[in-house]
C-alpha cells in the first residue's frame, strides 16, 4: 500500500518541478511555470464556497473555493495551502455511467460523469479539521522535502528548524506553507492567485519572502506532442506558476513544491496504481537516500544491473 503513494508522490515531484535548494541573489525575483497536460476552449473561473474555521495559527478565519472550468475538465482549488483539491477529468469511453447519472444534464460536470484523479478530503473543512498530514495537494514550502536534523548553515549562520519528521525538518515545518491561509483572488482570462508573505523567521527560516501561486487551464502550447484522438484542441493543461520574491537583502534557501497524489483511474480505484505505466526517457541516475531519506549525496545509474535490480530504470518502454 506504500507503494503506490511513494510512486506517485515521485511523479508530481517531477511533474511540477519547482527552485532548487539555494539561496537567493540578492534582491531577487523567481518563478517557474510547470504543465501537467491531460489527454483530452476558453476557462471559466468562479468562487464555490467560503468555509469558516476557529481562527487560530493553523488556518484563521475563511477557507475560500474556486472552480476552474475548461472544455470539460475541473479544477478546484482553496486557500488553505493554496491547494488543488479537486481534478475531475470525463470518464472514458468504455466506463459506463452509474444509474443516477440518467438525471445529469449533458453540461454538468459531476461524479457520475467525471473521476476525480487527485488524492485529498471532501472538504476544506475536513482537510483543516485532519490537519492534513498526508499534506494532499497543498503547496509545501519554504523548503519541500527533508532537512538534516533540522539544521543549515548559511553565510556562515547556523539556523534551527522544527524537527517534525523526527530526526529532521519536513516540508516547512509543522506550520509551514501547507497549513498557511492564503490571500485569493480570480484573475483576469481565466485564473486563480494564492499569495502570502513568509516573515523573517517563520518556522526558523531567515528573510522575508512573498510567495504566490497561480492555477490555470490553458490549450497546451507544445503543438508537437501528439493527442490519443488527434484533435486539435482537445487537450487541456493545468498550469501552476509559482513566484517568489525576497523582500530586504537577508538570503534564504527555497525550494518550493505542489505535493498532490494522483491516480489517472480515479481517486478511490481498488486497483490502485500499479497498472499505470511511467516512462522517464531522459533520466539515467537517481540519488538514494539513507534511513532517515536524506540523500547520500552519491549518483547511481538506474539502468539494470545485478546490484539496484534495475527498479530505478523507467527509461525502458
Amino acid at each position: 500500500r506504500d507503494c503506490p503513494i511513494q510512486l506517485w508522490y515521485l511523479i508530481a515531484k517531477l511533474t511540477v518541478r519547482m527552485f532548487p535548494h539555494k539561496s537567493f541573489e540578492r534582491p531577487t525575483t523567481m518563478s517557474n511555470t510547470s504543465t501537467i497536460v491531460i489527454e483530452l476552449p476558453e476557462t471559466t473561473v468562479a468562487e464555490t464556497a467560503t468555509h469558516e474555521e476557529p481562527s487560530g495559527k493553523l488556518a484563521p478565519a475563511t477557507i475560500r473555493s474556486f472552480c476552474l472550468t475548461r472544455n470539460d475538465v475541473r479544477l478546484e482549488v482553496c486557500s488553505l495551502g493554496a491547494s488543488i483539491t479537486k481534478l475531475l477529468l470525463p470518464k472514458p469511453p468504455n466506463v459506463k455511467a452509474t444509474a443516477s447519472s440518467a438525471t445529469t444534464t449533458t453540461t454538468a460536470i459531476t461524479t457520475t460523469t467525471h473521476d476525480d484523479v487527485v488524492l485529498g478530503y471532501d472538504s476544506p473543512h475536513s482537510m483543516h479539521s485532519t490537519r492534513n498530514p498526508c499534506y494532499f495537494g497543498v503547496t509545501v514550502g519554504r523548503v519541500a522535502n527533508r532537512i538534516a536534523r533540522g539544521r543549515f548553515t548559511l553565510d556562515n549562520n547556523e539556523y534551527t528548524l522544527d524537527v517534525n519528521n523526527d530526526p529532521n525538518h519536513l516540508h516547512g515545518g509543522i506550520h509551514g506553507f501547507h497549513a498557511r491561509l492564503w490571500e485569493s483572488r480570480m484573475l483576469e482570462g481565466g485564473g486563480v492567485e494564492f499569495s502570502r508573505t513568509s516573515l523573517d523567521g517563520e518556522e526558523g527560516y531567515p528573510g522575508t519572502v512573498r510567495v504566490s501561486v497561480t492555477y490555470r487551464l490553458e490549450s497546451p502550447t507544445n503543438t508537437n506532442t501528439s493527442t490519443s484522438t488527434g484533435v486539435a484542441g482537445t487537450r487541456v493543461a493545468v498550469s501552476i506558476t509559482v513566484r517568489a520574491q525576497l523582500i530586504g537583502r537577508k538570503p534564504t534557501p527555497i525550494n518550493i513544491a505542489n505535493h498532490s497524489y494522483f491516480n489517472l483511474a480515479r481517486h478511490d480505484d481498488p486497483r490502485g496504481i500499479l497498472d499505470h505505466t511511467l516512462h522517464l526517457p531522459n533520466c539515467d541516475s537517481y540519488t538514494p537516500v539513507n534511513k532517515y531519506s536524506i540523500p547520500t549525496r552519491e549518483v547511481c545509474s538506474t539502468c539494470l544491473s545485478e546490484e539496484s535490480g534495475g527498479v530505478m530504470d523507467f527509461g525502458r518502454t
